[in-house]
């Protein structure tokens, strides 16, 4: 069991060390506003935030900086595009 704190609040998922982030919040949490791009991290649409930095969504559960706050979603309007 990973516990994410995502927009604030701690959340848990059971899911395999193989599961992207990107997954896990729209899968699992219903976090859909954190959209799948180009499968490589280069367009930035899978960009989470986390303590304010950017970080893609396409890294696996165990390559997470852990007990950090992110953001997701609508929650984080100051992405590159996101008035598009």
């Amino acid at each position: 069991m990973t516990t994410l704190h995502i927009n604030g609040r701690a959340q848990q998922v059971d899911l395999p060390d193989e599961t992207p982030l990107l997954w896990a919040l729209r899968d699992e949490l219903g976090h859909t506003g954190t959209k799948f791009g180009c499968g490589m991290a280069l367009c930035g649409s899978c960009t989470v935030h986390i303590d304010g930095d950017g970080f893609p969504s396409r890294a696996e559960l165990p390559g997470l900086p852990l007990g950090r706050d992110l953001r997701a979603g609508a929650s984080h309007l100051n992405l590159a595009g996101a008035a598009v």
